[in-house]
């Protein structure tokens, strides 16, 4: 659910910064930037914002209210139970957990882009004494050229600049800042969240080492006006390429072979480090054994459809055990049936042919004749009591779903105090949100 409401706040963040990044190939007259460059960016963001929109509000059950209305209550719970700006409890873990995951993604990046600037500086402290050495002056021998679109520029009787919004301070912070604040001060919910800003920031700082294998200082030699490069320089680059490489390689090897991207040896080692704790979603399982898992839990569930009748049963899952994490997946996998998610005391939600409807239920209603097909552990609170008064059979399964074993709870009984009752003719799913 939290995915379908961020793809479009995510995309806007992005919007504006593509408009810019078109700008960045137009040049313009600076005469002409101010108006002109601001009305192209509000024009692709406006264009960009609406080949989403027209399509969402025709296809959306309900229209563009009904996707206003999941918005709100999306983004007000999500702020309730994630944001430090409500004070709500899951604060501090919703920041420890945007860091870890910032932390484990960009470290091995970070730490080159460290020793770059370090050898940065190095470089610039012993120019500086050599120029003091020869008593000269520091000279830019930069060769500035104004390219083709320049040239016809200057040629025209107009020079042409690049606008602050086009510089690469600006377009990284759009492409970094707005997200990275979302997903800090409203919720950060899974891995897929880093995606937000991790583009850009592994741009950022990937700026370091490539200052530092740059173009040399121009010179004698060459024919485009730049000295060839020294072994030093020829050795630096070697080892930057190298380093980048050997980053490229670690990350395929824990993303192919690893069950999490966090190595189990550093888990082991140094257990009280906050990245390690699985209450920021430690080892972060990212993974391909993880998309594998998934997957072969969507097999189980698709498997489980024969077993029920899609005009009387309903298909139960708890938010307290996990659940909540494969109830969409439970949703595609079983497009036929109606599957209800259900919190302590209420159902939530319904999925429906793709559809996801909200409601605040405090039963869960079955056609006549027809059961709750509970997907839950053992451990689930109420499961055993149900079991030994024989109101919840267990199902043999054909394909098993993860760890969750099925129930087929009869009418009457409560899962998590949410009462299965039968309910004759048509069965109120809800307010629609398209899935």
């Amino acid at each position: 659910m939290a995915d379908h409401v961020g793809v479009p706040a995510l995309l806007c963040l992005l919007f504006p910064l593509a408009g810019a990044l078109l700008l960045a190939l137009w040049p313009l007259p600076k005469r002409a930037q101010g108006a002109v460059g601001a009305g192209s960016v509000l024009l692709a963001f406006a264009a960009a914002v609406a080949a989403w929109f027209v399509p969402m509000a025709l296809t959306q059950p309900g229209g563009v209210s009904a996707w206003v209305r999941a918005t709100h209550l999306e983004t007000l719970g999500a702020i309730r139970a994630t944001s430090i700006l409500d004070h709500a409890s899951g604060g501090a873990t919703n920041l420890g957990t945007v860091a870890a995951f910032t932390t484990v993604a960009l470290a091995p990046v970070a730490a080159l882009a460290l020793v770059s600037a370090c050898a940065l500086g190095v470089r610039a402290l012993a120019r500086t004494a050599r120029r003091a050495t020869v008593d000269q002056p520091p000279t830019d021998t930069r060769v500035h050229s104004p390219g083709a679109a320049g040239a016809a520029a200057v040629a025209g009787g107009a020079t042409w600049g690049r606008p602050w919004y086009q510089s690469r301070t600006a377009v990284l912070t759009a492409a970094i800042v707005p997200p990275l604040a979302i997903v800090t001060f409203v919720e950060f919910a899974k891995g897929g969240y880093l995606l937000a800003y991790l583009p850009g920031a592994v741009i950022a700082l990937l700026l370091v080492p490539a200052a530092l294998v740059g173009s040399p200082s121009a010179g004698v030699g060459r024919t485009d006006g730049r000295s060839p490069r020294s072994v030093t320089a020829r050795a630096t680059l070697v080892v930057v390429t190298l380093a980048v490489a050997a980053i490229g390689v670690v990350g395929a090897q824990r993303f192919l072979a690893g069950a999490g991207v966090l190595p189990s040896t550093v888990s082991a080692s140094v257990p009280g480090l906050w990245v390690t704790q699985a209450r920021y979603q430690a080892p972060y399982p990212d993974t391909r054994a993880a998309i594998r898992s998934a997957d072969a839990l969507d097999v189980g569930l698709a498997a489980l459809g024969p077993l029920v009748r899609s005009g009387r049963d309903v298909v139960v899952i708890d938010s307290i055990d996990g659940g909540a994490n494969f109830y969409r997946n439970a949703g595609w996998a079983l497009p036929l049936h109606r599957v209800t998610l259900v919190e302590p005391g209420v159902a939530i939600y319904n999925e429906h042919l793709g559809s996801l409807y909200y409601t605040s239920s405090p039963t869960i209603q079955v056609g006549p004749g027809g059961a709750a097909y509970l997907i839950a552990p053992p451990s689930l609170p109420g499961l055993a009591q149900l079991t030994a008064q024989g109101r919840a059979v267990q199902v043999p399964l054909a394909r098993p779903i993860g760890d969750y074993l099925v129930w087929r709870v009869s009418p009457g009984a409560r899962v998590l105090g949410v009462r299965v009752v039968v309910e004759p003719g048509p069965r109120p799913l809800g307010s629609g949100l398209d899935g």
